[in-house]
C-alpha cells in the first residue's frame, strides 16, 4: 500500500463533564469537523503540517520531533507495537490536515490533541496493513498521551477511536498495568437530538487550568453534590433521548447547566462568561435551554429547542448579534448500541 489516509472527526461532550474526570459518565459526539491523517511510502521519514508544509525530517530515533511531543509519542507507540509483532517500519511521510479550525485558523475547542494522537496510530497501522479493533486503538492513543496529560478523562480519545456517538466512563487504574482498566466503558449510542444550535464563543478556554482548580475541591460536600445530580442527570437525559421527549430533553439540559451554575459557586471557578448567560437567557426566554460543553469558560454552547421553528428564530436573532451558527455541527452517525 503506498498510501493510506485517515479521517478522525472532532468530538464535543453532550453531558458528564468534570463528573467525568471523578470516574462518571459522560456522552461525547463526533462533529463534522475532522483530522485528516495521510502516511505515505517515501524515501525518508518526514513530516507535514498545515504550518510546515516543507516538511520536517526526522529519524526513527525521533530527536528530530522533540518540539512535537504528541507527534513523536504517537509514532513511539507505533514502533513498540510493531516491534511485538516483528514488524520493521519503513521511511513514510506524515501529512497533517487539520479542519478542526474555523476560516482564521483559530481552534475551535473540538479535541485536536486527541484527533492527533489517534490519527496517527491509525493510519501508520493501517498503512502497514495493521487493522485494530477502536478498543485497542483506544488503549493504544491512552498509553501515548498519559505520560504528558496532566488532567484527562480520556474521553477524547475515545470518541477519536469510536467515531460515533458514545457513552463514557473513564478506567479506573494504572494504563500501563494489565489490570489497570477496570470500571472502562465505552458504549456505542444511537443519538437522535432535537433541533440546536452550536455556538463557538471564539474565546479559548484553559481546561485542564479549570479542571484541576475544580478537583481541588472534590472533598467539599457540594462537589459530591454535583457528581451525584451529574450522573442523575445523564441517565435521565439518555432516557429523554430514547424515547424522543423532546421536553424532557430540554428540561435535563437545563437542570445540567443549573449543576454546573452550582458547581462554579462551589468552587469559585469560572466556569461560565458574560456570553453565556446571555445566550441562557436566549435560549430560555424561547423555550429552549443552553449547556456549555467541555470545561466551560468559553469554547462552545449547546443551545436546544423544542422544534424547527424556535430554533429558526433564535438563529435569526443570533446571527443580526454577529454569532455564526453554521461553523460546527454534529456528524450524522448512528447505531444501534452494542451491549
Amino acid at each position: 500500500m503506498n498510501e493510506t489516509s485517515v479521517s478522525i472527526p472532532g468530538k464535543l461532550y453532550l453531558c458528564g463533564e468534570y463528573a467525568v474526570t471523578d470516574g462518571g459518565f459522560a456522552v461525547v459526539l463526533p462533529v463534522n469537523r475532522e483530522m485528516r491523517i495521510t502516511v505515505k511510502n517515501a524515501d525518508a521519514f518526514k513530516l507535514f503540517t498545515d504550518k510546515k508544509q516543507e516538511g520536517i525530517p526526522f529519524t526513527i530515533g525521533l530527536k528530530d520531533l522533540t518540539r512535537y511531543p504528541l507527534v513523536k509519542n504517537a509514532i513511539t507507540t507505533v514502533i513498540e507495537y510493531t516491534k511485538n509483532k516483528g514488524i520493521s517500519i519503513r521511511p513514510v511521510e506524515i501529512t497533517i490536515a487539520s479542519f478542526l479550525e474555523d476560516d482564521n485558523h483559530k481552534a475551535l475547542g473540538l479535541g485536536s490533541s486527541g484527533t492527533l494522537t489517534t490519527g496517527i496510530i491509525e493510519a501508520m497501522l493501517r498503512h502497514l496493513d495493521i487493522h485494530v479493533t477502536p478498543m485497542t486503538l483506544y488503549i493504544l492513543a491512552v498509553k501515548t498521551q498519559a505520560e504528558l496529560a496532566e488532567v484527562s478523562s480520556f474521553g477524547d480519545l475515545a470518541l477519536s477511536a469510536y467515531k460515533n456517538p458514545i457513552l463514557y466512563r473513564p478506567f479506573h487504574g494504572n494504563p500501563k498495568e494489565p489490570d489497570g482498566w477496570k470500571d472502562l466503558v465505552i458504549e456505542r449510542l444511537n443519538i437522535q437530538l432535537p433541533p440546536y444550535t452550536i455556538i463557538n464563543t471564539r474565546e479559548k478556554t484553559a481546561s485542564t487550568k479549570l479542571v484541576s482548580q475544580v478537583n481541588a475541591h472534590k472533598h467539599k460536600t457540594c462537589y459530591q453534590t454535583f457528581k451525584t445530580t451529574s450522573a442523575r442527570l445523564v441517565e435521565a437525559l439518555l432516557k429523554a433521548i430514547q424515547g424522543k421527549a423532546t421536553i424532557d430533553f430540554i428540561q435535563t439540559i437545563d437542570a445540567l447547566n443549573t449543576n454546573f451554575i452550582n458547581l462554579e459557586q462551589c468552587t469559585n471557578t469560572p466556569l461560565f462568561n458574560r456570553m453565556m448567560h446571555r445566550l441562557n437567557a436566549l435560549a430560555k426566554e424561547n423555550g429552549g435551554a443552553m449547556k456549555f460543553s467541555g470545561a466551560g469558560g468559553g469554547d462552545n454552547v449547546l443551545l436546544f429547542y423544542p422544534d424547527d421553528k424556535t430554533r429558526n428564530t433564535v438563529e435569526t436573532a443570533l446571527k443580526t448579534s454577529g454569532f455564526k451558527t453554521d461553523v460546527i455541527r454534529f456528524m450524522e452517525v448512528n447505531h444501534e448500541p452494542k451491549r
